[in-house]
């Protein structure tokens, strides 16, 4: 995880459990508090199989509830599970509504969130 400007860069690679989910929302609460910008966003870049349980994806949401990015990209290009991580990441997004989008490769997430930041 690294800070790029106003934007925090995550590579995610599980096991999607609720301890790896606790790490996560730690090093996320860190990394946010060190960006210097108001309007901030999050680069998500899924590696491997991210399938969560119930628990795990409760988790998140509530998680995600509590901040305040502007957008979220998540970058499906080294994800195993695309359609289920594309469900379960949309529904968390979409009921915390928070603007997010689903991408193929890395630079169209890039672009797309520098969009969103400006």
């Amino acid at each position: 995880m690294e800070i790029q400007g106003n934007k925090v860069v995550v590579n995610a690679t599980g096991p999607w459990n609720i301890e790896f989910t606790d790490v996560l929302h730690r090093l996320l609460a860190e990394n946010v508090a060190k960006v210097a910008h108001d309007k901030y966003g999050i680069f998500l870049s899924i590696h491997g199989e991210a399938v969560a349980g119930e628990d795990v994806v409760q988790a998140h949401q509530n998680f995600v509830q509590h901040g305040n990015a502007t957008a979220v990209a998540v970058i499906l290009e080294h994800c195993e599970t695309t359609a289920i991580s594309r469900m379960l990441f949309g529904r968390v997004y979409s009921a915390c509504n928070i603007n997010h989008a689903f991408f193929d490769t890395e630079k169209e997430g890039m672009k797309w969130l520098d969009e969103q930041l400006a």
